[in-house]
């Protein structure tokens, strides 16, 4: 069992076992003053082994500053046996969790810890949230 994807995006969703992703592969958090909520969504993919499959599974994440932890969340998930798995076919299981609502005081970088049933961290992100007041544009041609 591994992240075969772990973007933070804009918005994210899962239909019909695909993930729908809005704004992926954001870096950076614009916000005009602090404390201020994330207001992101992580977007996963988790690949599973055969005998992974029809047995619960947890995802684990903490969101750190240099000062300190920032927020955690937990997802669970169950995956069935689809009809026909070929040899050595993984099945990709798409899962999202919001961090819409977990809010930072401090500008500057924050990392995002993820671990599958209590394990090692199996991956590691990094963004940075910056004021806005220092937001440069490029100048119109």
């Amino acid at each position: 069992m591994k992240f075969a994807v772990a973007l933070l995006c804009d918005a994210a969703t899962v239909r019909e076992g695909l993930l729908h992703l809005l704004g992926g592969a954001v870096t950076r958090i614009w916000r005009t003053g602090l404390p201020a909520a994330l207001n992101v969504d992580l977007a996963l993919v988790i690949a599973l082994e055969e005998d992974q499959l029809d047995l619960p599974h947890q995802v684990d994440l903490t969101i750190a500053n240099e000062y300190g932890v920032v927020g955690q969340a937990m997802g669970a998930f169950q995956a069935t046996r689809p009809p026909k798995l070929e040899p050595d076919e993984a099945l990709l299981v798409p899962s999202v969790l919001s961090l819409r609502h977990v809010a930072t005081n401090v500008y500057g970088r924050h990392t995002i810890d993820v671990s599958l049933d209590g394990g090692a961290v199996e991956t590691k992100l990094a963004f940075w949230v910056l004021d806005q007041a220092e937001m440069s544009l490029p100048p119109l041609a």
